[in-house]
C-alpha cells in the first residue's frame, strides 16, 4: 500500500513536510500521519502515473510508476515504515500507460516509447 487517503485528513501539510520535517512554529506535526515516501532533499514532480498490474511487465508488475520530467521513471515498492523508489528509464518524462496489452507505453516530449 503506498498510502489510504482519507478525505479532509490534511496529513502533515501545511505543518510538515517529508518525513515529518516541521516547517515552522512550536506545534511540530501535531501527529500527523507522515508520507509513504518522501524524496526528502531533491523535488521530484510527477507528470504521469500508473498503478501497473501484476499481468505487467517486470519490474514494473504491482507497483505505482510514475514520470517525472527532470529524472525520469520511479518505481515504487511498498515497505514498512517507508516505501522504496528506485529509478527506471530516463525517457518517462511525460506519461505512463499500462496498455490493454500490459506493455507500458512511456513518453518524453517528442516520442512514445513501449518498455515490455
Amino acid at each position: 500500500m503506498v498510502l489510504s487517503v482519507t478525505r479532509g485528513a490534511g496529513y502533515q501539510w501545511p505543518l510538515c513536510y517529508g518525513y515529518s520535517h516541521p516547517l515552522a512554529g512550536p506545534a511540530g506535526c501535531n501527529g500527523r500521519q507522515p508520507p509513504s515516501w518522501s524524496s526528502e532533499q531533491a523535488t521530484v514532480v510527477p507528470t504521469g502515473a500508473a498503478f501497473i498490474d501484476s499481468a505487467g511487465p517486470p519490474p514494473y508488475a504491482g507497483h505505482l510508476v510514475f514520470c517525472s520530467y527532470d529524472s525520469g521513471m520511479h518505481i515504487v515498492s511498498p515497505g514498512t515504515p517507508h516505501a522504496s523508489v528506485r529509478s527506471g528509464p530516463s525517457v518517462c518524462k511525460l506519461a505512463v500507460v499500462e496498455g490493454p496489452n500490459h506493455a507500458l507505453y512511456v513518453s518524453d516530449t517528442g516520442s512514445i516509447y513501449k518498455l515490455g
